[in-house]
């Protein structure tokens, strides 16, 4: 065999590796690349302790715009919904994704909020 060939299976051996890796969830930046990210349940917990029941629509909107995160409201069924996408725990083929529910009274105060996560890709 000669040198140029056993380069070349060796290059294409260590691609095959470095593209795996990802697949199974190993990867050699993971640590850093998840210091960026949101750990859910310190996310839940700040949405909890600044948004207690009773609290008015407002405040919901105030709180989640000032933390950046995508919201809507629905005023026929009294709910807002909100997402954070950056969450610990996505990596190359699966994206994390924490989902808030937020339900209010008839005169839109904050009753209760319903958290999960979703997980999507490939």
């Amino acid at each position: 065999m000669t040198r140029t060939r056993k380069t070349l299976i060796f290059s294409a051996i260590c691609a095959g590796v470095l593209l795996l890796l990802p697949a199974i969830g190993i990867s050699v930046f993971e640590g850093f690349r998840d210091t960026r990210r949101i750990d859910a349940a310190d996310c839940e917990r700040a949405i909890r302790n600044e948004l207690p029941a009773d609290s008015p629509i407002a405040t919901v909107d105030a709180v989640l715009t000032k933390h950046g995160i995508e919201h809507s409201f629905d005023s026929a069924s009294g709910v807002a919904y909100a997402r954070v996408t950056d969450v610990k725990g996505s990596n190359f083929l699966v994206r994390k994704t924490l989902l808030f529910t937020f339900h209010f009274t008839d005169n839109f105060r904050l009753q209760s909020i319903e958290v999960r996560t979703a997980l999507t890709g490939l």
